[in-house]
Order: C-alpha cells, then structure tokens, then sequence
C-alpha cells in the first residue's frame, strides 16, 4: 500500500512539475504571435492538454496494454496504437479549434489562425510521442509488476 502511494505520488508531482515547467515557454512564446489572448486563457489551454495526455498515457498503460500483455498479438498492438492516436487525436483537435475559435470570437480578433487540419496535423505528431511515451511506461510498469510478483 506505502509503495502505491509513493508510486502515485511519484506522478502527480512528476506531471505538476512539468506544467509549472513548461507553462512559461509556450505563453511567452504564444503572446508574441497571439496577442489578444491573455495569459489566463493560454494556461487554460495548456492545462487541458496535459489532461489529455495524461489521460493517453495511463488509459493506454492500464487499460489497453494489458490486454494486449494477455492475447499477445502483435496485430492487436499496432490496431489500438492506431486507434488510441486517432482518437486523441480528434478530440483534442476539435477541443483545439473551439478553444481558438472561442478565444478569437470573444477577443473580436479577425480571422482565427489556426486550420482544422493544421490543427490536426500538430495533434497527431505531438500524440505520436506521447503514445510512444505511454507504450514504453506501460510496458515498463508490467515489466516491473512482473518482477514484484516473483
């Protein structure tokens, strides 16, 4: 029970840690080009995409890799990869646009920058790694369940 908290703990201050690291770098970088949008509405934005990942990441660990751990079927394996990064993919594109689209119309700023596709594309690359991310911590972590169990 102390190693699952520890374990949980270990996470939550892992994916703080990252947002508090890396929220500067995309707001200042964002508020040169985007200038209408505050600093608020940035952050907003980038806290639901660690939400996303987060849920890519121990959705795929925990719930799909496992049963691929069982069948063991490469054929599997390659089929929800694909599944799990169009599916993110999507969603957090259409939370992307509405999210601009929102941010531009409430700041009557002209015209939106951001495509559907552009949009789309910049999600399927980001969610490429952190699909590769989830497969090697799920991997990693049954390996490690493994090694407990003997």
């Amino acid at each position: 029970m102390r190693q699952k908290i520890i374990l949980a703990g270990t996470h939550i201050l892992l994916w703080v840690g990252m947002y508090i690291l890396l929220s500067p770098i995309p707001l200042k970088m964002v508020s040169i080009s985007y200038e209408p949008l505050n600093d608020q509405l940035l952050s907003l934005f980038l806290l639901y995409g660690f939400i996303f990942n987060i849920l890519l990441i121990y959705t795929y660990a925990h719930l799909a890799l496992p049963t691929y751990l069982r069948q063991r079927k490469a054929s599997y394996l390659f089929s929800i990869n694909v599944i799990y990064l169009l599916l993110f993919s999507l969603l957090e594109t259409v939370f992307d646009y509405f999210f601009f689209d929102f941010a531009y119309s409430y700041y009557e700023y002209a015209g939106m920058p951001e495509s559907f596709q552009r949009l789309s594309a910049t999600n399927l690359i980001f969610n490429l790694f952190m699909l590769l991310a989830a497969n090697i911590y799920g991997f990693a972590y049954a390996w490690f369940q493994g090694q407990s169990e003997r």
